[in-house]
């Protein structure tokens, strides 16, 4: 009866010990978004963030006054209201909808892709080594020519080379460069004047031998860039000092050094990368 007893106090005992061990612990509710992300008005249940009544503050366009933001807020809450009650009409699901917000998911996806394929370039260039004194005395051993003279240029860029072939012969037979930038989708632009480390050395080539105001053949710069250049003045400049040149001259090779590390890491991400195009064999 004792050992009964005994053994019935000591279930108690355990069942009780058991109760007074503390619950554990709910998981910590996610921290609410803040900033641009953040939620500012909830309609039927859809979130809307800050950045949307951001957005539509500057809906009145340049020049004008932007909407406050309890203008926006409301002008939003009201633009939600009637495209929920388009949804429900089945307006979403309809072709011309579809392939408008296609175009425009498009649009975000390429700025995404950009914003990051820069990020990933400029972290590239970490812990690339500066140039030897040695390299940067060759470079002005090399360009000695260039070092004291400096050009003016007027150029049109386009993005193929049939587009830049159109635009040079369109200049070259007297029509204005800026109405041959409307004519051809590219961009036309006075630059200079540009000394011997603010000009590429395709320029430099291309130019070799033209006279003011005369034009260089197409240029072709890579990845779908095409110049047609002209150029306007070649003067000679008092040299800078030594060690400005060096500075100077360093500062090329290390652009040089970043372009020949963008280019090696471009083939080998695309040699190993899986590609496939539709239709095509891999």
């Amino acid at each position: 009866m004792r050992s009964t007893l005994l053994s019935l106090l000591f279930v108690v005992g355990c069942a009780q010990a058991a109760d007074t061990k503390p619950a554990p612990a709910a998981p910590a509710p996610e921290a609410p978004a803040t900033g641009p992300l953040a939620v500012a008005v909830r309609v039927n249940g859809r979130p809307i963030t800050e950045a949307e009544v951001a957005l539509r503050m500057n809906e009145r366009g340049p020049g004008k006054a932007k909407l406050t933001r309890d203008e926006a807020l409301e002008r939003v809450i009201e633009l939600e209201l009637q495209a929920q009650a388009a949804e429900g009409m089945g307006a979403d699901k309809e072709t011309s909808f579809l392939a408008d917000m296609a175009l425009l998911q498009a649009k975000v996806n390429d700025a995404r892709r950009t914003a990051l394929a820069k990020s990933y370039r400029m972290r590239s260039v970490d812990g690339l080594p500066p140039p030897s004194e040695a390299e940067v005395q060759a470079y002005l051993t090399e360009h000695e020519a260039r070092l004291d003279v400096e050009l003016k240029l007027r150029r049109v860029r386009a993005r193929t080379r049939a587009d830049a072939e159109a635009a040079l012969a369109a200049v070259r037979a007297g029509k204005p460069f800026d109405e041959v930038a409307h004519e051809f989708p590219g961009e036309t632009f006075d630059v200079g004047p540009l000394g011997f480390d603010t000009i590429p050395d395709q320029w430099w080539r291309a130019l070799e031998g033209v006279e003011p105001p005369g034009f260089a053949e197409v240029v072709p710069m890579g990845e779908g860039r095409f110049e047609v250049l002209q150029l306007l003045e070649r003067k000679k400049v008092p040299r800078p000092a030594p060690e400005e040149l060096a500075r100077r001259a360093a500062a090329v090779l290390h652009a040089q050094a970043f372009e020949a590390r963008r280019a090696t890491q471009a083939a080998e991400m695309r040699k190993a990368a899986r590609v496939e195009i539709p239709g095509q064999a891999p």
